[in-house]
């Protein structure tokens, strides 16, 4: 009896000596994420600051309605053919508009920009949301039916 407890004790410790420390174990996650922006080089920067950042615009695009209701004097450039869209308020990059990949997932959306992924304070079917993250007023993720990211809409410091 004796020699069968030393037998498995001696397998136990042999199969935890063979096995790898957790520090060195590669954890399985999915694919990293490439940032189309890193918001916290973009929100609250000038037109011309920015033209450093993301390049020349791709054009400029008049504010719709409810835009219009907020904010009478801003304009509103789009960036990277259409990924991007930002809305000047007072002269400084304030809605910050990303549009990403069709089927982007939006575990993937803080990481789409620059940020650490993280729980939403909030969440819906069609919309999660993010409140104060980074010094950011909030970040909107609106969804399509399907699940994935419709697009993503950073408000800086303002409404």
């Amino acid at each position: 009896m004796k020699a069968f407890f030393l037998a498995i004790s001696f397998c136990i410790l042999t199969s935890a000596c063979n096995s790898q420390p957790a520090s060195t174990r590669k954890e399985t996650q999915g694919p990293a994420v490439t940032p189309i922006i890193v918001i916290k080089e973009i929100a609250n920067q000038t037109q011309e600051d920015l033209e450093h950042i993301l390049g020349l615009t791709s054009s400029f695009q008049p504010l719709n309605q409810e835009e219009l209701t907020v904010c009478k004097n801003c304009q509103k450039y789009i960036y990277k053919n259409g990924l991007v869209r930002i809305v000047y308020i007072n002269d400084m990059a304030d809605w910050i508009t990303v549009n990403p990949p069709d089927s982007t997932p939006v575990r993937d959306a803080l990481p789409l920009l620059g940020l650490p992924a993280t729980p939403p304070d909030s969440k819906t079917d069609s919309l999660s949301r993010w409140k104060g993250v980074h010094g950011l007023k909030e970040i909107n993720v609106y969804t399509t039916p399907r699940g994935t990211i419709d697009y993503i809409l950073v408000k800086s410091f303002t409404l």
